[in-house]
């Protein structure tokens, strides 16, 4: 039988008990207003992390409005940088 990257995939899942309905949205990507709304912040916070460098964001701009957006995995790595025991 031919191997391929489907069944070895298919493999690693089932080693690693992943079910098969399994979704990764780690890179969907989130607008500011959505990240606010997910953090419990103020639009213009989220805004203000984005520019001093903390939280990075993609940069869609075009003109004079200002596009970004954010993946899910950076906003948990985020806070993970800011957990505290």
């Amino acid at each position: 039988m031919k191997t391929t990257v489907a069944n070895l995939i298919d493999k690693m899942q089932r080693q690693l008990n992943i079910p098969e309905n399994y979704v990764d949205d780690s890179n969907e990507l989130m607008s500011c207003k959505e990240v606010g709304e997910y953090l419990g912040l103020h639009i213009n916070t989220v805004y203000r992390i984005i520019s001093t460098g903390q939280l990075k964001a993609y940069n869609l701009s075009s003109g004079e409005k200002t596009y970004y957006r954010i993946r899910k995995v950076d906003i948990e790595n985020y806070l993970e940088e800011r957990y505290c025991v």
